[in-house]
């Protein structure tokens, strides 16, 4: 993974990356800032060198809750192909923490995370369909026009 060069707008599953951290000293691996396509949910994503990439075996997805309220920390398996090892998990925690520990612009990280999702946006930009709708719209009243005028 380490030898792959990834940039800002490359996708990766349905992640699309936005700018690279440079993160201090070496070894980790490369963090980029990115969003899900989809929901628009920020994320950073971790690409390890490729000395560390044994750690992950698996392919799944935990998620980390928690708040005053429940005065807890909650760590939940969303999806697993398999039972995911502990240490697994274990492990790939300390990689990221590791290297958001090491990013020089830390102001940078935190306003990407805590910022609102990033807004979806249609197939020709609009925040919803109605930049479609107003052409499908437009494109009847012109063929409407030229159906009339012949």
């Amino acid at each position: 993974m380490s030898d792959e060069k990834e940039s800002p707008g490359d996708r990766v599953g349905p992640y699309l990356l936005g700018e690279r951290l440079e993160l201090m000293g070496s070894g980790v691996g490369r963090l980029c800032l990115a969003h899900h396509v989809h929901t628009g949910a920020r994320t950073v994503l971790l690409f390890p060198e490729k000395h560390l990439e044994e750690l992950l075996q698996g392919s799944w997805e935990v998620s980390l809750s928690g708040g005053k309220e429940s005065s807890s920390v909650k760590m939940k398996v969303e999806r697993s192909a398999r039972p995911v090892p502990a240490k697994e998990v274990a492990d790939a925690l300390r990689l990221i923490l590791q290297a958001i520990a090491r990013v020089e612009d830390k102001d940078r990280l935190y306003q990407h995370l805590l910022a609102k999702p990033v807004e979806r946006r249609g197939r020709w930009g609009s925040r919803s369909g109605w930049v479609r709708a107003a052409l499908v719209a437009l494109a009847v009243v012109a063929v409407g026009l030229g159906v009339w005028l012949f």
